[in-house]
């Protein structure tokens, strides 16, 4: 669920996976969300509206996200000790 600071109200809610989140991270503009799932994938949505925009298979549950200060993808890491170079989708 993203909430409005200003007033704790419910911006919306994102159905992320069957089972748990373990990571997320936002763009530095604030409109891409990432989640590393407990599932084995890292999933990618547009913040402003909810829409899954893409899914990547990582090697086991993700465990950290970190963006790349371009916006243009991230890192995440899995905990095997896989470190994964992802790209948004144009």
């Amino acid at each position: 669920t993203i909430w409005r600071v200003a007033d704790g109200s419910v911006e919306r809610t994102i159905q992320a996976a069957a089972g748990a989140v373990l990571s997320l991270g936002w763009n530095t503009d604030g409109t891409l969300l990432v989640a590393g799932c407990d599932d084995g994938f890292v999933r990618l949505w547009d913040a402003r509206t909810g829409a899954l925009i893409a899914e990547y298979r990582a090697a086991t549950a993700g465990l950290a996200i970190e963006w790349r200060p371009d916006g243009k993808g991230f890192l995440s890491s899995s905990n095997d000790g896989t470190l994964a170079v992802w790209s948004v989708p144009k």
